[in-house]
């Protein structure tokens, strides 16, 4: 997960309509290189911001964003159903490819519950409801882009 400049500082932004903060090039760089180490995405961060501010008013931090999204994280892996998670028996003989795919479809099922979060505000239980919302969510968000949508809402 990495966000890009244009990203940032749309994030940026919005901490400046909340804390009116000032921000410039450096500031941008910063938290991009921060950003990108924590492996944040634009909606996970942007979520984190509007749990901070809706909370408190104390200045934002990078460490802010990083330690919601951390706290989000934690709680999804400790519902996850570690049964779920066997790899296929053909890959019995081969323990490295046995643990990448272990590893991948639990990567894909925080990566789908940080999603189902930073879009709803809800930490799905498990990794059907967390594919269910963010399919939900993917679907939404391509009928309001799709040509027209707007019109046709209209």
């Amino acid at each position: 997960m990495t966000m890009n400049r244009d990203e940032i500082t749309a994030l940026l932004a919005m901490a400046t309509a909340l804390d009116r903060r000032t921000t410039g090039d450096s500031d941008i760089t910063a938290w991009q290189g921060i950003a990108n180490d924590e492996h944040w995405t634009l909606p996970w961060a942007a979520k984190a911001l509007r749990e901070h501010y809706g909370r408190n008013r104390e200045w934002l931090m990078p460490s802010d964003i990083t330690k919601r999204i951390n706290e989000v994280r934690t709680r999804i892996r400790r519902t996850l159903d570690h049964d779920l998670y066997r790899a296929p028996a053909d890959l019995a003989d081969d323990p490295r490819a046995e643990i990448a795919w272990v590893k991948n479809r639990l990567a894909d099922h925080v990566t789908a519950a940080l999603d189902a979060w930073a879009a709803t505000g809800q930490i799905a239980e498990t990794p059907a409801a967390a594919m269910a919302i963010a399919h939900h969510v993917t679907e939404r968000l391509a009928l309001t882009a799709a040509p027209g949508a707007s019109d046709a809402a209209a």
